[in-house]
């Protein structure tokens, strides 16, 4: 009231709570010393969106609208397909679920967000045994043929999963 009468200058805010975004993704990357180096560089990928739509913002300041705007400029503007918006917006609600354990933020806009399909059935095939034990006849080396065969008959994911294999596996 003082301050409004001119009588006294008024207060500097000292919201010392506000949270800047941007530092505090780089801040969560670098704490998760358990996670891979293709999960390190998917976070950089979402880190590196976020600051490109809200900028230097105070997580506080971000709004669920907000949060939806920033889905649509994945899908729209930066063109990703369906199920890499969704994994995006998955680390995102992670990141501010992980400042709302910390209590800086009050809410997470991201929390709760109907997601686009994380599978795309327009990109799955069958694929015969036949087809692929003659692609693997024509393979270059040994290591070719393996991931090639770990790839159909095991299910497992390459590059990402193979690399990951120690010999005990």
């Amino acid at each position: 009231k003082l301050a409004a009468c001119g009588l006294v200058n008024p207060r500097e805010s000292t919201d010392a709570k506000a949270v800047n975004l941007v530092r505090f993704v780089r801040e969560y990357i670098e704490r998760r010393t358990d996670i891979k180096p293709a999960s390190r560089l998917v976070l950089g990928h979402v880190e590196r969106n976020l600051t490109a739509f809200f900028g230097g913002r105070s997580m506080d300041e971000i709004t669920k609208g907000d949060a939806i705007d920033f889905m649509r400029w994945l899908a729209t503007e930066q063109k990703l397909a369906p199920a890499t918006v969704a994994k995006r917006m998955q680390w995102a609600t992670a990141f501010f679920a992980d400042a709302l354990n910390r209590e800086l933020i009050t809410r997470n806009p991201f929390q709760g967000m109907r997601l686009p399909p994380a599978t795309n059935p327009d990109r799955q095939r069958y694929v015969p045994a036949e087809t692929i034990e003659l692609a693997i006849e024509h393979c270059p080396n040994v290591e070719w043929r393996l991931l090639l065969a770990m790839s159909r008959y095991l299910g497992v994911r390459v590059p990402s999963e193979p690399f990951s294999l120690a010999w005990a596996d």
